[in-house]
């Protein structure tokens, strides 16, 4: 394995990150490819959410880029659950400023149901822009969940996308936020069809979170005809 590093020449970065960009994503024939732009997609999608939340676009970017870095390392190939705190080590060794070492662990949060959130602007940013980037992804290659069977965890991401708007009062356009997904993936997916399909598959999940918090069907409905992210609001003034 490369010795990671955040760190050193402008080759050395551009190196690691295309080593990290080559993780496989399945195709829709069940095999295995790499889509050598991921982080740039995600650090693309991240500044379009550092825009709407007041965060430094510049650092975004860079945490969008330097984000799973970690995972090429032997300790997370060993230890897996170090992933994101790997990242942050890195990244405080290698003189990156602090909000950007947080980040590098909050990128993956909440790691699961009722973990905790990221709480950087940085980290919101990037752990927002990584999961729509998986929804639409996956949906684009016609790869959505089908009764129980969710492969690629699309509905913990979905989750985690409305935790992150919903419990840090984001003013992100959620129709807005998909399109710009697609767009980075113009050329591997079917757009109109996978922003229809991820909009109302997050949407599905936020009614059964609304559901459950004891929002009724009708007051859900009553919002119906708003923007996602005034289904976020409602949530969090609950």
């Amino acid at each position: 394995l490369p010795t990671p590093c955040f760190s050193g020449s402008r080759i050395a970065r551009s190196g690691w990150r295309i080593t990290v960009n080559r993780s496989s994503m399945w195709c829709s024939n069940g095999s295995s490819a790499a889509w050598p732009t991921n982080r740039e997609r995600v650090a693309d999608l991240a500044i379009y959410i550092a825009e709407q939340i007041g965060a430094d676009q510049e650092r975004v970017r860079r945490a969008g880029l330097l984000s799973r870095c970690d995972l090429m390392t032997e300790m997370v190939y060993e230890f897996p659950e170090m992933q994101g705190i790997m990242g942050r080590y890195q990244a405080q060794r290698d003189g990156e400023d602090a909000e950007l070492a947080q980040a590098m662990d909050e990128f993956y949060m909440p790691r699961f149901s009722g973990d905790q959130l990221p709480q950087s602007q940085t980290g919101i940013a990037i752990a927002l822009a990584e999961r729509i980037d998986t929804l639409v992804g996956i949906f684009g290659i016609g790869m959505k969940p089908t009764g129980d069977k969710d492969p690629f965890a699309l509905r913990r991401a979905a989750l985690g996308a409305i935790r992150i708007m919903s419990e840090h009062s984001l003013s992100v356009n959620l129709p807005d936020l998909i399109a710009n997904s697609a767009e980075l993936l113009a050329d591997k997916i079917e757009q109109n069809d996978t922003i229809v399909l991820v909009y109302d598959f997050i949407i599905e999940r936020l009614k059964g979170v609304c559901l459950e918090q004891g929002i009724s069907s009708d007051q859900f409905q009553a919002v119906a005809s708003d923007p996602a992210e005034e289904y976020c609001r409602f949530l969090s003034s609950t």
